[in-house]
């Protein structure tokens, strides 16, 4: 019988925590070793971080900043970019609905232990997050930040003024209910049962479409994350993550993808994400390149979008240039190449 797997996520999550740090005077690399944290493996988005240390690095840095809701205000504050391709998913998800849905149903290709559920009644959802129990740890702050981290999410889908009717605690406020309500922007009520951190709001939210939707990206996502789950990946490799924020970048508008960007992202210095690139015997230009590639292929098979668009889409001034970019990848233009297709289907 296999050892059972410490419940962790990923050290991604601390480029989130530096950046909240940044403005507060308290030096993040302090804490995070008082936490127990290696910070070379710090350093390494995708290496596991131990919830156990994750919930200790929460309370020990309340202590230190005199801030009793800093689990909540570092929830609020969160990206879906520590998420790698689940982050991507939710993003580019249809609707509010589909975006809960592929959280709950991948989490575990990036967290072991935490599991998300929704469940409707009648009129009413409630989303919830549920953490493993970790023996001789105090996870109240761990908790405030994860259901305050999936309200940010959700406010990154639907709008960032919408509202909840409840944000629920499975725990005993610990100051006054006016100062959570002013973290969350949200009503919070605590149902100190030990239950799941978790948000009520009507069912029919979960129809409010996606600002940012991008159906064939995101169903190419879905694809690549259900494989995941299939060979029981818990994290990903180095150049698929950064496949990944690549892919949200160039989906998110941007023409110029540059390495100190990304680097910066993920917690990596320009050398370093280079070193790590030759190693595997690429570069950071061919990997920009490749996925390019791999969304001109997918918009091109979807008959909806026109040509001009996919040009636009991957960030090219110009038609001729996206066609000289295909024509290197296909060995085709993307006219012959979306003619060829049609071919083959009818």
């Amino acid at each position: 019988m296999s050892a059972r797997r410490e419940p962790s996520t990923r050290m991604s999550i601390l480029v989130e925590y530096v950046r909240v740090m940044a403005d507060t005077g308290v030096d993040p690399d302090e804490m995070i070793q008082r936490a127990g944290i290696s910070l070379r493996k710090a350093q390494k988005p995708t290496e596991r971080l131990p919830l156990r240390q994750l919930a200790q690095l929460i309370n020990i840095t309340s202590q230190r900043l005199g801030d009793p809701l800093f689990g909540a205000q570092m929830g609020i504050q969160v990206r879906p970019l520590h998420l790698g391709a689940l982050g991507s998913l939710i993003t580019l998800a249809p609707t509010l609905g589909s975006a809960i849905a592929g959280a709950g149903r991948y989490l575990r290709v990036f967290n072991d232990g935490p599991s998300a559920s929704l469940c409707i009644d009648q009129s009413t959802a409630v989303f919830a997050y549920k953490l493993p129990v970790l023996p001789d740890v105090d996870q109240r702050q761990h908790a405030e930040y994860v259901i305050a981290a999936c309200l940010r999410m959700i406010r990154g889908v639907i709008g960032e003024n919408w509202t909840p009717d409840e944000v629920v605690l499975g725990h005993e406020l610990r100051v006054r209910r006016a100062d959570y309500e002013a973290r969350y922007k949200a009503p919070v009520v605590s149902r100190p049962t030990g239950g799941a951190p978790r948000l009520r709001f009507p069912a029919a939210t979960l129809n409010t479409p996606n600002r940012l939707a991008d159906p064939s990206g995101h169903a190419a996502l879905e694809r690549h994350l259900a494989e995941q789950l299939r060979l029981g990946h818990s994290s990903e490799d180095l150049l698929a993550l950064l496949r990944h924020e690549i892919s949200r970048r160039l989906l998110g508008g941007e023409s110029q993808v540059s390495v100190a960007a990304i680097a910066k992202a993920l917690g990596y210095s320009v050398r370093t994400l280079q070193r790590r690139l030759q190693e595997r015997q690429t570069s950071f230009d061919e990997l920009v390149d490749e996925t390019r590639e791999h969304w001109a292929r997918h918009y091109l098979e979807d008959e909806r979008m026109t040509i001009s668009d996919a040009a636009y889409l991957l960030g090219y001034g110009e038609l001729s240039s996206f066609t000289r970019a295909f024509h290197r990848w296909a060995g085709e233009s993307p006219r012959d190449y979306r003619r060829r297709l049609r071919k083959a289907i009818a």
